[in-house]
């Protein structure tokens, strides 16, 4: 009948013969956050201007196994205070007096 809908189980399952895919492990490598103007940030009125950039790598670990690598950069600019790092003195303490 023309009313009837296929009942396939969707997403290439019932394609057993096709390529498969499966996450072995998740995992955080490296993460770094940078504030150099916190906390000002907080009281600044203007939008920021974001730059968001996303590298993506993979690499054959073993045969039928590949390493994913998603590298995401996201910076900000603003009238209030830019994207640079203030620069700190080498003891550590602020240069404020």
């Amino acid at each position: 009948m023309a009313d009837e809908i296929p009942t396939n189980g969707g997403n290439g399952a019932d394609d057993a013969d096709g390529p498969q895919a499966a996450t072995l492990a998740q995992y955080i490598k490296d993460l770094s956050v940078e504030s150099p103007s916190a906390p000002q940030v907080f009281r600044w009125q203007e939008q920021p201007q974001l730059s968001v950039n996303f590298q993506i790598n993979v690499e054959n670990v073993d045969e039928g196994v590949h390493e994913v690598v998603l590298k995401i950069e996201v910076s900000r600019r603003s009238e209030s205070g830019g994207s640079e790092a203030e620069p700190v003195p080498a003891d550590g303490e602020s240069g404020a007096q």
